[in-house]
């Protein structure tokens, strides 16, 4: 004999399993969120990707960009973007982790 179950206890329905399909763009925004680097790592990245490229000829990180000092964020990335497209760094993503390393010197002076 099988046991009664009322109809809105049946864990089989489906209607059941609707709100954790709700949850899973909100579960998948979240993991996106914690996969994705804060700039503290992508200055540490930068900074190996500074020695790999660049520190052979240009020892102090601050130096070089201390003469960007005075013109707006976006612009300095413009312009530091534009200087290691054709200067040692054509990798797009070694390019962004310099970039964000030359900024977090920049915070530092």
């Amino acid at each position: 004999m099988t046991p009664f179950v009322p109809s809105g206890s049946n864990p089989l329905d489906r209607r059941r399993r609707k709100p954790t399909r709700a949850l899973a763009p909100a579960l998948a925004v979240l993991v996106l969120a914690l996969a994705t680097p804060t700039p503290a790592f992508a200055a540490e990245d930068g900074k190996a990707a500074y020695a790999h490229a660049c520190a052979g000829c240009h020892r102090s990180a601050v130096r070089l960009v201390a003469r960007y000092a005075l013109i707006s964020p976006e612009d300095r990335r413009m312009a530091l973007e534009d200087l290691l497209r054709g200067h040692h760094a054509p990798d797009p993503a070694e390019r962004a982790q310099i970039i964000a390393f030359l900024e977090a010197q920049l915070r530092k002076r």
